[in-house]
């Protein structure tokens, strides 16, 4: 916030309701990145390459940055945090490395200051949060942990002050329905939310400044078509919000203040589905198509983030 020589202050502008989300990876070691307008229904297009080509990683966006947190390359874990201005296409650059190399990160969510990253699989599962603020380059920091270790789930929620993480996913049990929940801007570790309403070895989540998502994954075979919904403010289970077009595995997932999407993934027929689900966050309801990924020769294990989401 900036003071005039008129001695009034002037108010920031405001934050937008839609803006350009950014599509990051795909298996094993793919290094596409490509983007769409969120408030305009259309095919993605390509914005640039990433450094180090990988799948299953975290996407996180502010109004100027998007980080992509590589997890799986082509015969190894990554512990590499990538970073593009979203306003200019172009390559990724290296902004630091995150605190464990793992494949298999386990949810995120931001402010529009700090960037949080949680669990993922090396060679055991962790539950390391790591913290990263979007304006200053170097190397993540210890946040917290997680109520456990926990592994693929990709995206998660946020309001600017609460973040949900760790939708479901993996864990040393089998799969979990447990979500948690942080306060973004004090280090510490997370509590309990919730429960995701399904059990699913994987799961994706996103939010807009009220209502956050749960959706797709897959387990032992079936791929999940659920799209379930919670109130940011208040810890509790999901609801029942609608289905996908089509049940995914490892897509990407994103959201501006209005809508919510799943982009690529795997279904039961394919591990190259480019299709990008939209549905209305204020009502209920099932997803429709919005449009299609850039080509890639997978789309599994892709990572998403928007320039608008409700943490901003």
């Amino acid at each position: 916030m900036a003071f005039n020589e008129n001695s009034y202050w002037l108010k920031p502008p405001a934050a937008s309701n839609t803006g350009r989300a950014l599509t990051f990876g795909g298996y094993s070691s793919q290094n596409v990145i490509d983007y769409f307008n969120s408030g305009s229904a259309g095919n993605a297009t390509d914005f640039g390459d990433l450094s180090n080509g990988g799948s299953e990683g975290e996407a996180q966006a502010n109004g100027t940055y998007a980080l992509f947190y590589l997890g799986r390359g082509s015969s190894t874990n990554n512990n590499i945090i990538e970073k593009v201005n979203i306003s200019s296409t172009g390559n990724s650059a290296d902004y630091g490395d995150a605190i464990e190399t793992t494949r298999d990160r386990t949810g995120s969510c931001s402010s529009s200051t700090i960037s949080l990253n949680g669990g993922g699989y090396g060679n055991s599962g962790t539950d390391t949060i790591d913290k990263k603020l979007f304006a200053t380059d170097g190397n993540a920091t210890d946040f917290g942990n997680l109520t456990g270790a926990k592994w693929r789930s990709e995206g998660g929620g946020s309001n600017g002050t609460k973040g949900i993480l760790s939708v479901g996913g993996s864990n040393n049990s089998g799969n979990s329905q447990n979500m948690d929940t942080v306060v973004i801007a004090s280090d510490g570790n997370a509590t309990d939310f919730g429960d995701t309403g399904y059990n699913s070895h994987t799961a994706n989540g996103s939010s807009g400044s009220v209502k956050g998502f749960v959706f797709g994954g897959w387990t032992n075979g079936a791929y999940f078509n659920h799209i379930r919904v919670y109130n940011i403010s208040s810890d509790g289970d999901t609801t029942d919000f609608g289905d996908l077009n089509i049940g995914r595995f490892l897509p990407g997932a994103c959201a501006d203040k209005l809508s919510a999407f799943e982009c690529g993934g795997q279904s039961s027929t394919s591990n190259n589905v480019v299709q990008i689900d939209r549905w209305i966050q204020a009502s209920a309801g099932n997803a429709t198509d919005f449009g299609d990924l850039t080509s890639r020769s997978r789309t599994d294990g892709v990572s998403s983030a928007c320039a608008a989401h409700g943490g901003i």
